[in-house]
């Protein structure tokens, strides 16, 4: 009984881990869309930068710094140009989009995993997934294209690409990640990305970076903060619960989203922004389930019998 409580008890705490880092996420998102007045690259090297001397101190502290060592500094630097190719589109949407409609479209991430395993890959789509596939593009049809009428129709194509871009790149970043997962640790992963990050973001510094106003240092260090915290949680909670059970709450950041949105940029959000992210949402949940009902099928394939 003691054992089955204690289970219990951590698949609790891994699903409210996962929702604190989708709340540190989108707070992020909400601190960035303030900071516009900055430029995009500053705000990228704060939302990288804040997290490394921690993670080394903290390291050093705890004499983990061995966990550092690496066999992959070139797969490093890979994931860490794809990712921070992902936080620059998904930083710059902000400031063409409501928060709660970049939040949604970005739901199409794994939905655009299947497209690319497809066409990279070369696999097999069935009926369930490529089903998904039509509905999630249907859902994000739903949500754009009330916007792409009247005098808003560039910025909205602007954000839209950016949105896409994240998700392209994001999706790579997560193909290299598992690659990664091989040899490397996660917390050398985490680590190395948001060192190679901010070099690749101070790297924009003579394109005109501005010296932030008290405010703005504070919402610079609230990014780097939130991110670094958003990205520790998100990497535990995984110990604790598995990725079938945990993956649906990844959309309780629609939820935040929308919340801090209202109250913070005064946006109100559509009826087809809720209509498109139900169905996009549903998209998802669905090719989550395949992808790890396939995943068993090919471990139980490649275990062999005794």
């Amino acid at each position: 009984m003691n054992t089955r409580h204690e289970l219990a008890g951590r698949v609790y705490l891994g699903i409210g881990m996962r929702m604190m880092a989708a709340l540190c996420f989108v707070a992020m998102a909400g601190l960035v869309k303030a900071a516009d007045a900055l430029p995009t690259g500053q705000i990228l090297f704060a939302r990288s930068f804040v997290i490394v001397p921690v993670l080394f101190v903290s390291l050093a502290f705890r004499g983990q710094l061995q966990s550092l060592k690496t066999k992959r500094p070139d797969g490093h630097l890979v994931r860490s140009i794809l990712g921070c190719g992902a936080l620059g589109f998904w930083f710059v949407a902000l400031r063409y989009l409501p928060l709660t409609d970049v939040t949604a479209i970005l739901y199409l991430t794994p939905i655009l995993n299947v497209i690319l395993a497809m066409l990279v890959l070369k696999e097999t789509v069935g009926i369930w997934r490529g089903t998904a596939v039509i509905v999630g593009i249907v859902g994000v049809l739903i949500i754009m294209l009330p916007k792409l009428s009247g005098s808003y129709d560039t910025a909205a194509l602007i954000g839209i690409a950016c949105c896409l871009g994240n998700a392209i790149c994001f999706s790579f970043s997560l193909i290299q990640i598992r690659q990664l997962s091989g040899t490397e640790s996660p917390t050398s992963i985490v680590f190395y990305f948001s060192f190679f990050s901010s070099l690749m973001a101070l790297a924009t510094m003579p394109f005109g970076w501005l010296w932030p106003d008290p405010l703005q240092w504070l919402m610079l260090i609230g990014i780097g903060a939130l991110g670094g915290l958003g990205q520790l949680l998100l990497t535990a909670c995984y110990k604790y619960a598995p990725i079938s059970l945990i993956a649906p709450f990844e959309y309780s950041t629609l939820l935040w989203a929308t919340l801090i949105g209202m109250f913070f940029f005064g946006e109100h959000p559509s009826a087809s922004t809720f209509a498109g992210a139900a169905l996009i949402i549903a998209a998802g949940i669905v090719v989550a389930r395949r992808e790890h009902r396939l995943g068993r099928q090919r471990l139980a394939e490649e275990t062999p019998t005794p």
